[in-house]
């Protein structure tokens, strides 16, 4: 992964094939990783990949960052990882962009200094409202989160109606209509007192304006909140649609992945090709990825038609799912199992993170 590392502006130093073995350890000191940032270790051939991982952190000063590459896909394994000193943790097959993203937040690189970004930045973008976007960015934010183990953050730019706070259990009024439009300079200090943190790992943005509220955001403050967010979270989820104003360019034109979210509606059918148009002037490295919810039984406008209006392949199908309503009220977050939400979720997930899906074995799916 040597040129994948410097590739992404991350000089490598010092490289060692330790296989299977631990005798390495009797020369590693302090001294001797004097000048170094971060270690990138593969505990995966190990008999004691934990046991190994403790006696390397044990061995390098305070500051030094871990990375280890395990063969346990596993959440509770990566828990123990971090509780072993690793600061990070990944499974194989490495998805080697999500380890330079992390090495790069870990790392507090200067995000000028190299084109890829710190941290990724995801936008869901619905075609117009009740669409689900809010619902959809709710579900990446939690699985990312809770299912994961990921630092992120979720921020709603519908600062007239805002949707995604009733997702995560979140009902109390944010202030980022406020912090956008009259802050002189943005910095983490002032993030931090408005940022709400329903859960673990999750932290969580949004603002209300009533009706007559006229407010006028400043595009500069955007992007600055896009790069601190970026400084301080693996992922950043944004919800945008028709109602967020001058912060809809901003975030559509700042995203790493856009998830353009549609029912089987004629606005839908109205509202794709232009959205799919504007990604490919102003944001063509974008990924864009195609996600059908299903809010109402028998839509008028079906998946395939929209294959065939814009030519692309409808990535992800939310079927319609009438026990949502009740998931919601009894606050059931989507990275339960018991969600009805929960497999299409983690599905788009793993998906993003690379993550294969995990084994089960064919006694297991007969008790589960």
């Amino acid at each position: 992964i040597q040129p994948s590392l410097e590739a992404g502006c991350i000089p490598v130093g010092y490289t060692l094939d330790i296989g299977a073995k631990s005798d390495f350890l009797e020369n590693l000191t302090p001294a001797n990783l004097l000048g170094h940032s971060a270690i990138v270790l593969d505990i995966s051939r190990h008999a004691s990949p934990l046991w190994l991982l403790c006696e390397v952190r044990e061995r390098c000063p305070a500051q030094i960052k871990i990375v280890a590459i395990g063969n346990e896909n596993d959440l509770g394994f990566y828990r123990q990882a971090l509780a072993a000193g690793a600061d990070e943790y990944f499974a194989q097959p490495l998805p080697v962009d999500e380890l330079l993203q992390a090495m790069r937040v870990l790392l507090k690189l200067d995000a000028y200094a190299c084109s890829l970004r710190l941290g990724r930045m995801i936008t869901v973008f619905g075609t117009h409202g009740g669409v689900g976007c809010g619902m959809v960015a709710a579900g990446l934010a939690q699985m990312f989160a809770l299912g994961h183990g990921r630092s992120t953050v979720l921020v709603d730019s519908n600062l007239s109606s805002p949707t995604v706070g009733s997702s995560v259990g979140s009902d109390l009024p944010g202030n980022l209509g406020f912090l956008l439009d009259d802050a002189e300079e943005i910095d983490s200090v002032l993030v931090d007192q408005i940022m709400q943190r329903p859960f673990d790992n999750l932290a969580f943005l949004d603002g209300y304006d009533g009706i007559g509220v006229q407010r006028s955001v400043k595009t500069d403050n955007v992007e600055s909140l896009i790069k601190l967010l970026g400084n301080q979270f693996r992922y950043q989820v944004w919800r945008a649609n028709g109602g967020s104003g001058v912060l809809k360019p901003v975030v559509l034109g700042q995203a790493d992945i856009v998830f353009l979210v549609m029912s089987g509606t004629l606005s839908s059918a109205r509202t794709v090709p232009d959205v799919v148009q504007w990604l490919a002037d102003n944001n063509p490295a974008a990924r864009l990825v195609f996600v059908y919810n299903t809010p109402f039984p028998n839509p008028p406008v079906p998946a395939e038609s929209f294959e065939d209006l814009t030519g692309r392949k409808i990535n992800f199908v939310i079927p319609y799912q009438k026990g949502f309503g009740e998931a919601q009220l009894k606050n059931t977050t989507f990275n339960q199992t018991s969600h009805c939400m929960h497999k299409v979720f983690s599905s788009i997930t793993r998906d993003i993170l690379g993550v294969q899906s995990p084994h089960c074995s064919w006694l297991r799916r007969i008790f589960r």
